[in-house]
């Protein structure tokens, strides 16, 4: 079963050109109805899931058999291959600095306040006149948010 799941990834083109002629091959066959969309779509979830879990799995394999190469940069199957450190991340936190941990503090109680004061101005339907509290009592028109959103599939593997 491996050596048949490893043959079909063999398949895929590793160029851009070769890619862009799969996408363009798939969707041609989508357009002129070859090929349900729907299923596509939950294939297309499958082999991301997929791709995601093996990557995961098999990173560190990847690294070890790219140190073989001994070079930071170097040419494989027709793409470059480049050791890097990819996302480096910084604990501040440990630093003690006094200024850094009372700005922390602060934004978090802000996040905190703006989240509060959103959950609230969802629940307008319409416009409303409020006293603000921060003016002395001046009278402002609030305006219930503008509310948007996209349409699209919401595919579960199970």
């Amino acid at each position: 079963m491996l050596e048949k799941a490893i043959s079909q990834l063999t398949q895929f083109h590793t160029s851009k050109a070769g890619i862009a002629s799969f996408v363009n091959q798939v969707v041609s066959e989508v357009e002129e109805g070859t090929y349900n969309p729907l299923q596509l779509k939950i294939f297309l979830k499958a082999i991301q899931k997929s791709c995601e879990e093996i990557e995961n799995r098999t990173s560190s394999l990847s690294l070890t058999e790219a140190e073989k190469y001994g070079e930071k940069s170097f040419q494989f199957m027709g793409a470059t291959v480049e050791k890097c450190e990819l996302g480096t991340k910084y604990n501040f936190s440990t630093c003690g600095d006094h200024i850094w941990t009372s700005l922390e503090k602060e934004i978090k109680t802000l996040t905190e306040e703006k989240k509060k004061r959103e959950t609230f101005l969802k629940t307008i339907s319409k416009p409303m006149t409020v006293a603000d509290e921060a003016s002395g009592g001046e009278l402002i028109d609030l305006l219930p948010p503008i509310k948007s959103s996209t349409s699209g599939l919401k595919i579960i593997i199970k």
